[in-house]
């Protein structure tokens, strides 16, 4: 039921990013943190502090941008190598450690001091389910998750932004066509989480 709840997740958060991408924007900061759910089930984005538009005055000659923005666990290699600049595939990145991050509740080396991130995230295979370490008292079948999932999440983190598949190309594949409605996360998910104080 929880990757259900991601998938549909993860398939909103795709559609909000196929627009900000088609209409020349970059959101530089996609993380569980910034992804919002209404009490209908509606999935939106948030925090737009750091996004930046692909034809503004900080973009350089080449058409990509270079500023070193965003939040180390969810930066893609391209954001920390800052040689080549990067494009709106920085987000699709964020996303697949999204991904992860909502499958088990915290991203990939959060535990580690910011620096220890970057060199990780720049000489190491990209993280995935298997990168985490099982928790005392965890099944290690828990670690697994579906074949579609891993698929999908290898696809965000592949680490040349070439290779990446676009926000468009993603929603396209099977696996997020599958996903169940936003009412279902509203009926199943919603009622499992507690209610904001009124202050």
């Amino acid at each position: 039921v929880v990757e259900e709840w991601v998938r549909t997740i993860l398939r909103e958060t795709l559609k909000g990013l196929q627009y900000l991408h088609e209409n020349g924007h970059i959101h530089r900061d996609v993380k569980a943190g910034n992804i919002l759910i209404d009490s209908k089930g509606h999935v939106c984005l948030g925090d737009f502090g750091v996004a930046g538009i692909m034809g503004d005055a900080g973009v350089r000659e080449d058409g990509k941008r270079d500023t070193f923005v965003g939040t180390p666990c969810w930066m893609a290699p391209e954001v920390l190598e800052q040689a080549k600049g990067y494009d709106v595939k920085v987000d699709i990145w964020s996303l697949g450690i999204t991904a992860l991050e909502l499958a088990k509740g915290y991203a990939p080396y959060a535990r580690l001091p910011p620096m220890q991130v970057l060199i990780r995230t720049l000489r190491e295979a990209p993280p995935s389910l298997s990168s985490y370490e099982v928790a005392p008292g965890e099944e290690p079948s828990s670690n697994k998750g579906s074949k579609g999932f891993n698929t999908f999440v290898a696809k965000c983190l592949t680490k040349s932004p070439e290779k990446r598949p676009s926000a468009k190309k993603l929603l396209e594949e099977k696996y997020m066509r599958q996903a169940a409605n936003v009412e279902k996360l509203a009926s199943e998910l919603l009622p499992l989480v507690p209610e904001v104080g009124s202050g």
